[in-house]
């Protein structure tokens, strides 16, 4: 496992770009939480020639 400074593990950021692409994904929902890794992915995305899927961040909600 890599792991960067920070302790993001980069495999798991191009293991969902390849998986993503490998998958024919068009459109990704998820929360406001994932919007910085959302960004690390596309310019993978991009580096690799892949087509960026259209992306939708909701409001987390939460009972805290």
């Amino acid at each position: 496992m890599l792991r960067r400074t920070g302790g993001i593990y980069v495999y798991q950021q191009l293991a969902v770009v390849v998986d993503d692409t490998e998958q024919s994904i068009t459109h990704v929902v998820r929360g406001a939480d994932l919007i910085d890794p959302t960004h690390r992915q596309i310019c993978l995305q991009k580096l690799l020639g892949y087509q960026t899927p259209n992306y939708m961040h909701l409001l987390v909600v939460s009972n805290n």
